[in-house]
């Protein structure tokens, strides 16, 4: 079986910023800025454009 985003989580992880448990769907850490430094967090598919630069 192969998924799209070829990728499967045996363990949970849950998404820093909407607090949601993130199991089939692609995720990432990230860095992000918060309490005037840099953080690794856990960030769904979702919650992801929040962070990124868009003009």
């Amino acid at each position: 079986m192969i998924f799209s985003c070829n990728r499967f989580a045996i363990i949970p992880h849950m998404c820093n910023e909407c607090k949601q448990y993130i199991w089939l769907e692609s995720y990432r850490r990230a860095d992000v800025w918060k309490y005037d430094r840099f953080i690794m967090e856990n960030i769904c598919k979702k919650c992801l454009p929040k962070f990124l630069d868009v003009d």
